[in-house]
């Protein structure tokens, strides 16, 4: 009888935990792209400075992540995108691709721009890109 009871607890221990199945953490996954020395996880694809007044310009960034080159497991613990500008922070879903900035920027700036997923652990690390106002 002890037998039999020992089985039936060892089959419930490993039927809840089939049951309770959860993903592993970003950073544990094998090759994650998430880890410190992974590729760029966003990279900028253009960038137009559009001339409001004399000295002034107004940024446009076309930019693509890696997300739809992610295993399924890393996409499923994303939950959004965000971009810190030089004067604010912008929440972005997973699939925009641009960013038109109401801010006006004076030529021989250096403005930089932070790339981030949000996920269920926290937030992945930035990918930064700067560049001159011209």
């Amino acid at each position: 009888m002890k037998k039999l009871l020992l089985l039936v607890s060892i089959l419930s221990c490993l039927t809840v935990s089939c049951i309770d199945k959860e993903f592993p953490p970003l950073e544990e996954l094998g090759g994650s792209v998430f880890l410190p020395d992974g590729p760029d996880l966003f990279t900028i694809t253009n960038v137009e400075q559009v001339r409001t007044s004399g000295t002034l310009r107004r940024i446009s960034l076309t930019f693509a992540s890696i997300y739809n080159d992610l295993p399924l497991q890393q996409q499923e613990n994303i939950t959004g995108a965000v971009i810190i500008t030089p004067r604010r922070e912008v929440g972005i879903g997973l699939t925009r691709t641009s960013l038109v900035e109401t801010d006006e920027y004076e030529i021989g700036q250096n403005i930089c721009y932070s790339f981030f997923f949000i996920t269920n652990n926290g937030n992945s690390r930035e990918t930064v890109h700067c560049f001159d106002v011209e």
